[in-house]
């Protein structure tokens, strides 16, 4: 099974906007004779930096979300997180559902540290930068937990739940 989570809203481009026009400013600042001049070239390139990661991450790429088949010749039983940039593929991420504990919508993180214990690894693949729903998936990975964010659909996330800890 495969998922395409793909941005939804665009506060992305709002911050990517504002970083932008803020760069602008502080390198026309920064060009004037004024006393700390380094400051504001500083500032400059940090929002400049700010822009090209949020272009990044939320602009360009998207997710893929993929469950392996759970067959009984094939004993993949896995789910793989692709990012996928332009035309470049890249596997981010792979664990295998027998260590899935459990698949929730979102909850706060104390809340979910209160159920589960201390939390190892936060990871977040979602497209959008505050997305509306999204689910958790608790991984136990050794002595740790690791907490996985995805931008999902109930058909996926039921199909995960199906197969947690299999």
């Amino acid at each position: 099974m495969k998922y395409v989570s793909v941005s939804k809203n665009k506060y992305a481009v709002m911050f990517a906007t504002l970083f932008s026009v803020l760069t602008v400013a502080f390198l026309v600042v920064s060009a004037l004779d004024l006393l700390f001049r380094g400051i504001f070239e500083v500032i400059a390139l940090a929002c400049a930096v700010t822009v090209i990661q949020i272009a990044q991450k939320y602009l360009m790429s998207y997710y893929e979300y993929i469950l392996d088949p759970s067959d009984e010749l094939l004993d993949y039983n896995r789910l793989t997180v692709i990012q996928v940039v332009g035309k470049r593929r890249t596997s981010i991420y792979t664990a295998p559902l027998s260590s899935l504990t459990a698949v929730m919508p979102y909850k706060k993180m104390k809340t979910v540290e209160k159920e589960y214990g201390k939390i190892g690894k936060k990871m977040s693949f979602c497209p959008d930068m505050f997305p509306k729903e999204s689910c958790l998936l608790v991984f136990e990975d050794g002595d740790e937990l690791a907490i996985l964010r995805l931008q999902c659909g109930a058909e996926f996330m039921s199909a995960l739940n199906e197969r947690k800890g299999v």
